[in-house]
């Protein structure tokens, strides 16, 4: 559960962040308590990328499926 407010989330879809947003709202706070900015950034920005990924790969899945 993030802290983020509805105004920034909206912020973060409306600019297509929607993998960013995921991986930030999937974060344990208990896991991440007493770790720095960076620290934290970094795991938002792995998580986000995988997302991303994740979906590139199902894309072409699918797309490989019609051919």
């Amino acid at each position: 559960m993030s802290v983020i407010d509805n105004d920034t989330k909206r912020k973060l879809r409306e600019m297509g962040a929607t993998a960013l947003l995921d991986a930030i709202d999937a974060q344990d706070e208990a896991h991440v308590l007493g770790m720095s900015f960076q620290e934290r950034l970094q795991l938002i920005v792995d998580e986000a990328h995988s997302i991303f990924n994740h979906g590139k790969v199902e894309g072409l899945i699918r797309r490989a499926e019609y051919s």
